[in-house]
């Protein structure tokens, strides 16, 4: 589990605001990573395909570079960094 030490030289709240930062920032990602899931729903649904196989064909040059499909490899690539981001965040611990 990650650690944040805080050592505040005076009397203030640091170590307050950083919780409440991170807790602020936690709330951001978990609205993004909804609304990235839908927008992956969506082309799921239209395309017939689940995200993963998508990127994965995508990936490998298997499908068309079309616009609609750089905008869902970069919806997919965006669900992967807001879910590793929001696991970091969520098993940080302040110190």
């Amino acid at each position: 589990m990650p650690k944040i030490i805080i050592k505040p030289e005076g009397p203030g709240e640091l170590k307050t605001l950083v919780k409440g930062a991170l807790e602020n920032e936690i709330k951001i990602l978990t609205i993004g990573l909804k609304k990235t899931q839908e927008n992956l729903q969506k082309l799921e649904e239209r395309y017939k395909m689940d995200s993963s196989t998508f990127y994965e064909r995508y990936s490998t040059g298997e499908i068309g570079d079309n616009i609609e499909y750089i905008r869902w490899a970069g919806e997919f690539e965006t669900l992967k960094k807001l879910q590793r981001n929001l696991k970091e965040l969520s098993e940080a611990k302040v110190c």
